[in-house]
C-alpha cells in the first residue's frame, strides 16, 4: 500500500495518511546515504495531479520497513505523473549549523550535539554504537554537510530510517549470497580505476622530513611509483623531529596499504537471493570476465510492486563505505587545514605587504640627497604622503602631509644601525627575545591566545572572562529534590538544566546525578559522556584585585539554574560552593548550606566536636532503633542533635530526635509512615569544646 502524507508530517506508522496512491511504477534505490543515493522512482496516474505535488511525502513498504520519500520535480508524461522522490532524511539539507563545535564526543554524542543546534528545530532522532571520541567544527554548514564529515572523521556508516539517523561501526551480513555465471547472472558490468595505484611510495613531510621508500606487498608487471607530500596530523609536536617522522611513517604506510590495489566496481541485473541490505557480503563468479571475488553490496534496487530486488551494485571499493574505501585522504586534508590555520594570520599579513611592495615597483618615485635616499608614493617630495628612507643611520618608514617638510615628518617604523627596531604593528609567526621591556605595554588592549611563561604582570586589577559550565551546588540539589517530592517548582529553563539523563523528565535519577556532581563523585564530563547531556555555558568572570583585600580573588557568574555565584578568596576567608582539603585549620569554621556531619571529623573546630552513629531501620513501620554512642561521648557530656535518614528520593533529612535511654546508648523512637523501612539512618551527637 502506497500512502500519501502532508508536507510537514513526520509520523508515518500510525495512519494511512491523506490517501492511498495507485502506481504504475515504484522502485526504491538504496545506496550510500551520504552520496544521496536513497530515492524512490515513482509513476502514478494523472488523476492524482491535484495531490501528487512538490514536497508532499510518499510512504512505501520496503524490505527495511515503511520508508518516506519527499516528492520533487514532478513531470507529466502521457497519462502519468513521474517523480524521483528523495528520502526524507535528506531534509537535513535544509537545516543550518551556524557555528557548532562538538569536542571529544562519541558517535551518539556528536549526532545529538548537532541535532540540538540547528538554526530551526528539526524532526530527527539518532543512535550510534561508536565509542571513539573526536572533535570537529562546523561553521555555516548544512546539517547534511556536517553528517558527511562526521561519517569520515568518526569512521562509521550513516544510515537512515525515516527521520532516525544511525552512525554505526559496521553494516551488512554474510547470508551466503553468491552470483554465478550461467546460474543467476543475467547482465554484469565491471569498471576498474588504476589512477591512484601505488607500489612504491616516496613520502615527504613537514619541514622537509623524509623516510625510506615504502614498497607495496602487491606487485604488477608495470611499476607504479609516486611521490606524495603529507601534512602533519593535528596533535603532532612540530618541535620534535622524532614525532614528525613517526607521524609521517604512519600516514605513508596507511596510504600504500590502501592504494596498492586498483578500485574495482561491479553492477548486475539478476535474480537476487540472500541479499537484504547494503554492506551484505556476496561471492561473485563470472568466468568469461575472469571475475572471482568476495565483495560487498553498496546499492540495491527494490521493486515495491513486485516486492523483490531487481538490481545490485557491489565491489571492493565505494567512497564512504567503511572497509571498501578508506577515508585517509579526508583525514589528511583535515590535518592540513588544522596546520595551515596556525599560519593564516601571518600569511595574510605577508601577502598584504607583498602586494604593497609590488605596487610601488611601478608607482614609486625616488628622491636623493647627499646622505639619504627616499622612495615616495608620489612624484615630487612635496606631494608625497608616504615614504621610505635609507641612510647610514638606518631604515625608516613614515607619513607626512602634502607640502610638509620631509625632514620633519613622523616615522611609523624605524630600524636603526644600532639594531633597535621600533614599529606600530608587528605580525610574526614566532618572536624570541631575552627580555621585552616597555613602559606602556598595558596601556592598550591586548588580545592573545596561548601561554605566557615566567610572566610578571603588575597592575591595579586583572580581569578575565570565559565561558563554561558552572556546577550545581547544594541549593540546586535541594531545588531538584523538592521538585521531585512535589514540594517545589522549577522553571522551564531549570527543568532543562536538571534533566541530566535526558529522559525529558526531572525525577529521582536526576536528583542522584546532581548529588554526585555536588559531592564531587562525578564531573559534568561524566554526565555528558553517559547521557549526552548538553551543559549550558555561562559567562564566568575572574577578577584579581589586591586593592580589595577581603575579595582579592573573585569568581562570579550565573549558573544554568539562574543562581548568581560569587566565590572569593581574601584576607577575611573563603566563600566557595565546595572546599576540599586534607586538613583545614581555622579559628572559626561555618557552613551555610549544611554539611554531612558523618564526614566532618576534626579536632580543630573550636566550637566543639561532632559524632555520628549509624544504623538501619527494620522492616516494620514502628521503627524502634538502638545504637551505641560514639567513643568519647556520654550522656553527661554531650547532647543528641537529632536523627537523619536516607529518604526515598536519595537525600538525607532530619526526621526526629535521638533520646538517650542509658549511658553509652542512644535510643530512637520513630513511628511515622513506612517509607523509611529498611533505610539507613544516622544519629548525630555534639559535645562542647
Amino acid at each position: 500500500m502506497i500512502k500519501l502524507f502532508g508536507k510537514n508530517d513526520t509520523v508515518f506508522n500510525t495512519s494511512n495518511g491523506d490517501m492511498i496512491l495507485d502506481a504504475f511504477k515504484a522502485n526504491v534505490t538504496k545506496g550510500i546515504w551520504v552520496s544521496k543515493e536513497y530515492y524512490l522512482d515513482i509513476e502514478v496516474p494523472i488523476s492524482f495531479i491535484s495531490n501528487f505535488v512538490q514536497d508532499r511525502i510518499v510512504v512505501v513498504p520496503t524490505m527495511w520497513g515503511e520508508q518516506a520519500f519527499r516528492i520533487g520535480n514532478v513531470t507529466k508524461k502521457g497519462d502519468r505523473l513521474q517523480s524521483r522522490a528523495y528520502h526524507v532524511s535528506y531534509d537535513s539539507l535544509n537545516y543550518v549549523l551556524i557555528d557548532v563545535y562538538p569536542r571529544k564526543k562519541n558517535g551518539l554524542g556528536v549526532l545529538q550535539w548537532l541535532l540540538d543546534r540547528t538554526d530551526d528545530e528539526n524532526p530527527f532522532t539518532c543512535e550510534s554504537d561508536i565509542l571513539n571520541k573526536h572533535s570537529a567544527r562546523y561553521v555555516n554548514k548544512s546539517l547534511f554537510e556536517a553528517l558527511i564529515d562526521i561519517e569520515k572523521v568518526w569512521n562509521g556508516h550513516l544510515i537512515a530510517d525515516n527521520y532516525k539517523l544511525s552512525l554505526l561501526d559496521s553494516i551488512g551480513k554474510d547470508n551466503g549470497a553468491s552470483f554465478r555465471y550461467g546460474v543467476n547472472i543475467q547482465d554484469i558490468q565491471s569498471n576498474e580505476d588504476w589512477s591512484n595505484v601505488c607500489t612504491k611510495l616516496y613520502a615527504t613531510g613537514y619541514d622537509g622530513a623524509k623516510i625510506a621508500p615504502l614498497i607495496a606487498t602487491t606487485t604488477y608487471e608495470k611499476n607504479y611509483n609516486k611521490v606524495v607530500e603529507f601534512s602533519p596530523s593535528a596533535d603532532v609536536d612540530l618541535s620534535s623531529t622524532a614525532a614528525i617522522i613517526e607521524d609521517l611513517q604512519a600516514q605513508a604506510q596507511a596510504y600504500i596499504d590502501v592504494n596498492q590495489f586498483p578500485k574495482i566496481n561491479y553492477s548486475l541485473k539478476t535474480y537476487i537471493d540472500n541479499v537484504f541490505d547494503i554492506g551484505d557480503k556476496v561471492l561473485v563468479n563470472h568466468e568469461p570476465l575472469k571475475i572471482d571475488i568476495d565483495a560487498e553490496v553498496y546499492s540495491l534496487t527494490y521493486n515495491v510492486l513486485s516486492k523483490s530486488f531487481t538490481a545490485a551494485s557491489f565491489g571492493n571499493y565505494k567512497e564512504n563505505v567503511k572497509g571498501l574505501f578508506t577515508s585517509i585522504q579526508a583525514q589528511m586534508e583535515q590535518n592540513k587545514e588544522v596546520t595551515n590555520r596556525r599560519y593564516t594570520a601571518l600569511k595574510d599579513a605577508i601577502t598584504e605587504s607583498k602586494n604593497l611592495i609590488d605596487r610601488f615597483l611601478f608607482e614609486g618615485h625616488k628622491y636623493e640627497t647627499d646622505n639619504a635616499t627616499y622612495y615616495l608614493n608620489a612624484e615630487g617630495v612635496e606631494n608625497a604622503t608616504k615614504f621610505l628612507i635609507i641612510s647610514l643611520g638606518g631604515i625608516g618608514f613614515g607619513t607626512k602631509e602634502v607640502g610638509e617638510d620631509i625632514t620633519q615628518a613622523e616615522y611609523t617604523t624605524i630600524w636603526d644601525i644600532e639594531g633597535n627596531f621600533n614599529a606600530k604593528c608587528i605580525t610574526a609567526g614566532t618572536i624570541k627575545s631575552i627580555s621585552i621591556d616597555t613602559e606602556d605595554l598595558f596601556a592598550q588592549d591586548i588580545t592573545a591566545t596561548g601561554t605566557i611563561r615566567g610572566a610578571k604582570l603588575v597592575g591595579g586589577t586583572f580581569e578575565a572572562t570565559a565561558t563554561g559550565f558552572i556546577n550545581p551546588g547544594y541549593k540546586e540539589w535541594d531545588m531538584i529534590g523538592n521538585y521531585v517530592k512535589g514540594t517545589g517548582t522549577l522553571t522551564a529553563a531549570q527543568k532543562t538544566a536538571s534533566d541530566f539523563n535526558r529522559d525529558r523528565v526531572v525525577n529521582l535519577a536526576d536528583s542522584l546525578i546532581c548529588r554526585k556532581l555536588v559531592e564531587g563523585d562525578w564531573t559534568i564530563a561524566d554526565v555528558t559522556s553517559r547521557y549526552g547531556y548538553i551543559p549550558k555555558q555561562s559567562t564566568i568572570k575572574v577578577t584579581i584585585n589586591p586593592s580589595l583585600p577581603s575579595k582579592a580573588i573573585r569568581i562570579t557568574g550565573t549558573n544554568a539554574w539562574g543562581r548568581t555565584i560569587d566565590y572569593y578568596l581574601g584576607v577575611d576567608g573563603i566563600n566557595s560552593n565546595k572546599l576540599a582539603s586534607d586538613a583545614i585549620t581555622g579559628g572559626f569554621v561555618r557552613t551555610t548550606s549544611g554539611a554531612d556531619l558523618d564526614e566532618l571529623n576534626s579536632n580543630l573546630i573550636n566550637l566543639g566536636k561532632f559524632g555520628v552513629s549509624k544504623g538501619k531501620f527494620p522492616a516494620s513501620s514502628n521503627n524502634n532503633v538502638s545504637c551505641s554512642i560514639p567513643s568519647g561521648f556520654s550522656n553527661s557530656n554531650c547532647c543528641q542533635i537529632g536523627i537523619v535518614a536516607n529518604n526515598p528520593n536519595g537525600t538525607w533529612y532530619n526526621i526526629g530526635n535521638a533520646i538517650a535511654t542509658s549511658p553509652y546508648v542512644g535510643r530512637v523512637q520513630y513511628t511515622a509512615n513506612a517509607d523509611y523501612n529498611n533505610r539507613a539512618f544516622k544519629v548525630i551527637y555534639y559535645k562542647y569544646a
